[in-house]
Formats: structure tokens, C-alpha cells, sequence
């Protein structure tokens, strides 16, 4: 797929702008709408979390969770820019997809050609917002990939006589493990596939070893400096232990075997080829006809590269074991690179006489099917989308948030015994239990559990909330911890599926603020 006619290098860029311009309208466009889809639990809590970080409050010692801070810097960022709400969740799906579609576009025209680069990002664009894959809003997976293409930009402009294009592969991949420790999959899989070719005759070994420890230096160096400092941190706030237990002890309970965990997903089909791709199956039919018209070199890049990166990408996928949809994400940069450089090899092998219509047709096909999905879910209800992708559960914490809400004041504050953090998020108030959701207190090792519970009970019962919110799916009221404490405060005031909502029956805490404490 070359150009045919022959461009000068202002053209080139004065193309190259425009295309990222026009691509990028086209993903504000494709996302937007769907800040009025009832979101997940994951991204509730993020949002809900981080807007209280920036308040002041403490992560892992206060606020609860499993993930490394770099998911609530993402979305810190994302408050501090556009505030607290839907739009800014959304915005900052779309900031991620353009940072995503600049280095899969340039990846591409450094491997291959300007029209292969032009054609990633419009399946790029289609891809990256597809709704079974939960692609369209920013889940931990989203925003790994855009670190994940800059390292892939980082591999095809590295030279032997450019070093520091590893500094930019080292950076990228480092700021990823701050999502996501998975990310040293890749890290490994790009760190083997640049100390081939492996040497030839025995007296080379010396050299080859010592050329490739200079690379994985220069590689580690930012990973060093980042997580180092993230420890420091911790230290120095005396929160290390609570970050450790959450990030690496409860991890490895929520886990479980990683090599059983691969195992079983290499050996299902369901897994392997899971319902979620249905919306780009396309991508994936094309990504299994490219080796037959794959080349063994794309520029700086060879065929190893795609092959060591995509068992990178599989094991990060398939090693926390619960296969949800958008973890695989992180198979879309690949998919979307391979398909395009399809095309590109396919220009090469179709005889120059049936070329064009050959082409045309294919690409043609190819684009109206990732376009029909699209069409089809922009124009649906925001509240069947939420459905068709992960059933009732957040339709109704969204419709019980907003109920709060309206039955509430901004100082008033709330308690779910439960896991829906989108209450908390949507009715806008604080809760005096640190946890968003109660996972941690079934989970991981006993005397944590324990110890959280403790804390949970003595903040709750300490600071009475206005609302007290029962999930019955989290266990039985009778007989429970808070029984006590809600019978004798409390007064029912509705019943909403598994929820039971009471209202306390004289002056509750106020949220702790100056506004709220005058």
C-alpha cells in the first residue's frame, strides 16, 4: 500500500497533522455520548477516590485499594482539569485515545508508510471505542496502552548510535507498572527481542553480553527512579505497610496461581477467542491471515517483535485470572498494528493490475464492519448499553446514587455495606468508611480482613453517616456487625432490590469540612 504519488516532506507533515486532527474529531465524537452510560464499579471508584485524594485525604491508609497509585493520578488529573463528574470520566477516556492513536500512528509510519499509518489510526478510532470490549471509557487498560504504544514508538526509532530511545522505552513502560505491575511482560518481552540476533561463534558471547547489559540498564534506569520513589513516598508518609498489603500481599490473594491461570486461558477457547471481540472479529480474522503475507523486517522492526510482544500481551492479559472484557484491551494496540500492516503487505503480493479495486474493497469491508457497531451503539439508550455489557448492577447504583442525592444535603454523608461505589460517586457524598467498595474484607489474609473490619466499624459507628445503605448480596443484616448500631439509630426508608436504605434518626456527622463544620 505506497503512496502514488510521490510527496515532499512539508507534505508529508502537513498530512500527517491533518490525519491525527480528523481522527481525533472522529474519537470526541465516538465518546462523548456516553457520559450518560451508568459506568462500572471500577471507574466509580477511581473517580470517587481521587477527588478526594486531591481534598487531602490518604490513599491506601484511608481510601482502599488493590491498584498502584497511577490510576489515581490518572484520575486526579483528570478532576483537576475538568472537575467531578461524568464528563470528566469521559474526557479523560478520549485524552488517553489520542495519546494512544499519535504513537500507534507514528509506530506505524516508522515501520511502514503514511497511508498504512493513516489507515491504523481509522481502525484505531473504530477499535479503541468498542463497547463489548468496554474500550469506551478509561479503565486501567485504556490508559496502559497509550504507555504501551510509546514504547512501541521507543523500539522503532531506537538505533545502535541512539541510545536514549531506550530511556523513552525504560520511561514509558515504567509509568505502565504504576497502572498496572503486568506491564513487566512487555518490558521482558521487548528486552529479549532486542538481544537478537543471538551471537554466532562463542568469542562473540562477550560482546553480545555486555552490548545487551547496556541495554537493559538504560532500560531499568526509569523503573528503578519511579518505583523507588513510590516507596520512598510511602515511607516517608508512614503509609508503607498499608500500600504494601494492598498492592502486592491482597494482589496475590485476588490472583491466585498465575501459571494456572495462563494455563487456563490458553486452553479455553472461550478465553482465547472471547465474546468480547465480537465487535472487531474483522481485526482478528485479518491479524490470522497476516502471517501469510507478512515480511520479515518492517523498517528498524522485525517479525520478533510482534511475536514476543503478543506473548507478552497474552500472558499480562490471561495472568490475573479473571479474564474480564477489558482486559483485553491490551491486545488492541497489537491488533490494530497488525491489521494495518495487512494492508500494507498485502499492496505488495496482489498484482499491480487488480491492486486498487482489490484493496479497496477489502479495507472498504473491513471499515464498514468496525462502523456498524458503532452506529448501532451510539444511537441505543446509554442505560441498555450499561446492561447489554455488565447487566442491571449499575443502572441501579447509579439510579439509587442519584436518589440519595436528592434526598440529601452536600453535608450529609453516606455507608454502603456493599461493593457499589457508583452510590457514592453519583450521590456526591462522603463516607466516613474509607472503603468504596468491601472486596478487601473478603479477601487476603485474615488478620488484615480483620483489622480493616475493626476500622470500618469504629469510623462508621464514630461518625454516624445520614445514610445508611444495606447490600444483602454482602451477607445478612440480622446478626451482622452493624445490626446494633443501625437498629438503634436508624429508621427504614426504602427498599430498592437487594438494597435496604435507612435514615438516621436524629443529627448525624456532618462531612467533615469547613463549609459543612460552620
Amino acid at each position: 500500500m505506497k503512496s502514488l504519488i510521490p510527496l515532499k516532506k512539508n507534505q508529508i507533515i502537513l498530512i500527517t497533522v491533518a490525519s491525527l486532527i480528523i481522527i481525533s474529531v472522529a474519537i470526541i465524537y465516538l465518546r462523548l455520548p456516553y457520559a450518560a452510560e451508568p459506568f462500572e464499579r471500577d471507574l466509580t471508584s477511581y473517580a470517587y477516590t481521587a477527588h478526594y485524594l486531591l481534598e487531602g485525604e490518604k490513599l491506601y491508609s484511608f481510601h482502599w485499594d488493590q491498584k498502584p497509585p497511577g490510576i489515581y493520578i490518572a484520575y486526579m488529573f483528570a478532576d483537576f482539569l475538568w472537575g467531578y463528574g461524568a464528563h470528566s470520566i469521559v474526557n479523560l477516556g478520549i485524552f488517553f485515545t489520542i495519546i494512544s492513536l499519535i504513537f500507534l500512528f507514528l509506530f506505524l509510519k516508522e515501520i511502514s508508510n503514511l497511508p498504512t499509518a493513516i489507515l491504523g489510526g481509522v481502525f484505531w478510532a473504530l477499535a479503541s471505542n468498542s463497547i463489548l470490549l468496554q474500550a469506551n471509557a478509561p479503565n486501567v487498560e485504556l490508559v496502559m496502552n497509550s504507555f504501551m504504544l510509546i514504547a512501541f514508538w521507543g523500539v522503532a526509532k531506537y538505533r545502535r548510535e541512539k541510545p536514549w530511545y531506550l530511556l523513552i522505552v525504560g520511561t514509558a513502560l515504567a509509568l505502565g507498572s504504576v497502572l498496572k505491575m503486568i506491564m513487566v511482560f512487555p518490558f521482558i518481552a521487548i528486552f529479549l527481542y532486542l538481544t537478537i540476533p543471538l551471537p554466532k561463534k562463542i568469542e562473540e558471547l562477550g560482546k553480545w553480553a555486555k552490548e545487551n547489559a547496556k541495554k537493559l540498564i538504560l532500560m531499568s534506569i526509569p523503573g528503578a527512579i519511579v518505583w523507588i520513589s513510590i516507596f520512598l513516598y510511602f515511607f516517608a508518609t508512614g503509609r508503607f505497610i498499608e500500600f504494601w498489603e494492598a498492592v502486592f500481599v491482597y494482589n496475590t490473594y485476588y490472583a491466585g496461581s498465575m501459571s494456572a491461570n495462563i494455563f487456563k486461558f490458553i486452553t479455553a477457547p472461550n478465553l482465547l477467542f472471547h465474546g468480547s471481540l465480537t465487535d472487531i472479529w474483522v481485526l482478528i480474522l485479518i491479524i490470522l491471515a497476516w502471517p501469510v503475507v507478512s515480511q520479515s523486517t518492517y523498517g528498524s522492526v522485525k517479525r520478533p517483535f510482534f511475536i514476543f510482544t503478543a506473548i507478552a500481551l497474552i500472558v499480562s492479559l490471561a495472568s490475573p485470572g479473571k479474564y474480564f472484557p477489558h482486559y483485553y484491551q491490551l491486545l488492541l494496540p497489537l491488533i490494530v498494528i497488525v491489521s494495518a500492516l495487512f494492508f500494507f503487505d498485502l499492496s505488495s503480493k496482489v498484482d499491480k493490475k487488480i491492486k486498487v479495486p482489490v484493496l479497496a474493497l477489502l479495507i472498504t469491508a473491513t471499515f464498514l464492519h468496525l462502523s456498524y457497531y458503532q452506529v448501532k451503539y451510539i444511537n441505543t439508550d446509554k442505560k441498555i448499553i450499561s446492561q447489554m455489557k455488565y447487566g442491571q448492577v449499575f443502572v441501579d447504583s447509579h439510579k439509587l446514587g442519584i436518589f440519595v442525592k436528592e434526598n440529601t444535603t452536600p453535608c450529609d454523608t453516606l455507608f454502603e455495606w456493599g461493593g457499589e461505589s457508583g452510590i457514592r460517586y453519583y450521590s456526591e457524598r462522603w463516607s466516613p468508611s474509607g472503603l468504596v467498595n468491601l472486596y478487601p474484607l473478603f479477601i487476603g489474609p485474615d488478620t488484615v480482613r480483620q483489622e480493616k473490619l475493626r476500622k470500618v466499624f469504629e469510623w462508621v459507628t464514630n461518625s454516624p453517616p445520614k445514610i445508611f445503605i444495606w447490600n444483602s448480596e454482602f451477607g445478612e443484616f440480622n446478626g451482622s456487625i452493624f445490626h446494633r448500631f443501625v437498629a438503634e439509630n436508624y429508621e427504614f426508608i426504602k427498599q430498592y432490590s437487594t438494597y435496604t436504605i435507612y435514615k438516621h434518626k436524629g443529627k448525624a456527622t456532618p462531612r467533615p469540612s469547613k463549609e459543612c463544620s460552620t
